[in-house]
């Protein structure tokens, strides 16, 4: 799939949001998911018990983004990059994380020194620049203010033929997932389950009106 891709080095705008533009703490409560307690040179990423749901994202991505840039939002400990790298087949040139959290920023940015990731508090500032694919990797909710969210996200980040991926532990957060019904269209889903049991939905949201043009 050839796709157009228009990102560039990842800018940032503060905006006063208020405190409804912030994370909340589930950000920093996700650890286990996204900063595993020990993390370090000799942590296993390919862990089967959680790859289930990752893969699900590497497979949605290849279909619909092929080989187009990418931003992460919540891209923790790096644990999403190393699938997209190893098993989308993703050039680590294509890739931007950015996650409120210091400590998981500086662990991703050591184990991944070529890979371009920072901290950035995504509803109190903005990546001024446009991807083939964003991603939410069980971060969306963690946000204060979701409809902020995915409207920044469709203002600055998303051309007419981006694709939105998002994954959620299935059968949560049913709010959210009318935001993204209300906002995208609904493209394609995986439904998962990881070998330690966890039930995960991921689906691929475009633009409304990008069939016309993509």
């Amino acid at each position: 799939m050839s796709m157009t891709s228009i990102a560039g080095q990842s800018g940032l705008r503060r905006e006063s949001t208020g405190s409804g533009g912030t994370l909340s703490d589930c950000q920093v409560a996700q650890g286990p998911a996204h900063s595993p307690p020990g993390f370090g040179a000799d942590d296993n990423f390919d862990d089967a018990d959680h790859a289930a749901h990752y893969l699900a994202i590497c497979e949605l991505l290849q279909r619909h983004a092929g080989d187009g840039s990418v931003l992460d939002i919540g891209c923790g400990d790096g644990r999403l990059y190393h699938y997209l790298t190893e098993h989308a087949g993703m050039p680590a040139s294509c890739y931007t994380g950015i996650d409120i959290c210091g400590d998981a920023v500086r662990l991703a940015a050591a184990r991944f020194p070529e890979a371009r990731i920072g901290r950035r508090d995504y509803g109190a500032e903005s990546v001024a620049s446009q991807f083939d694919c964003v991603i939410f990797n069980d971060s969306l909710h963690c946000f204060a203010d979701p409809a902020m969210v995915l409207d920044k996200c469709i203002d600055r980040n998303m051309h007419a033929c981006s694709v939105l991926i998002v994954a959620m532990p299935e059968g949560m957060h049913e709010p959210v997932w009318e935001l993204l019904a209300q906002r995208y269209r609904l493209v394609d889903e995986r439904k998962v389950r990881d070998a330690c049991g966890s039930a995960w939905a991921v689906q691929t949201f475009k633009l409304p009106g990008s069939q016309r043009m993509c």
